[in-house]
């Protein structure tokens, strides 16, 4: 299977925030295909026993980890380790896509899911989601 980072097919769902494509072909990962729209913002969350991989493809934004955000550009990788909050920011004028890998034993089907039930599914009960606003506020203060 070969397919060009900007467009890998999949299962699709698009609300007003993004577009993504859950390729479920591999018997033990997933590649999430992501067309985060401009002046949008992922769902915070994090995953208490798997790592993700982020490949940004297209346009410039940043990514928190934790309490750490990161300036992200096209040809960028981050390595997200289990249990931190990540979260991503399209901050630039474009559409920005980017792809993320993670194991399939945590691949569940969102597409019959409201978007309310997927934040409440995604969305850590501590203080990661206080802290995610905090840092958003002050990352747009400062204009990143």
């Amino acid at each position: 299977m070969k397919y060009t980072s900007r467009s890998i097919p999949g299962e699709s769902r698009t609300n007003e925030r993004y577009t993504v494509n859950d390729n479920t072909e591999l018997a033990n990962l997933i590649i999430s295909n992501v067309h985060l729209y401009r002046n949008q913002e992922t769902m915070g969350h994090s995953h208490d026993d798997q790592d993700e991989v982020y490949f940004f493809v297209f346009g410039q934004g940043y990514m928190l980890i934790d309490d750490v955000a990161h300036q992200v550009t096209a040809g960028d990788v981050i390595l997200v380790p289990h249990s931190k909050f990540h979260k991503v920011f399209n901050t630039g004028d474009t559409t920005m896509i980017f792809n993320t890998v993670y194991n399939r034993k945590h691949y569940t089907t969102w597409v019959d899911l409201t978007d309310d039930e997927i934040e409440k599914a995604y969305m850590d009960t501590n203080s990661f989601e206080r802290m995610a606003k905090e840092l958003e506020a002050k990352m747009k203060e400062k204009n990143v």
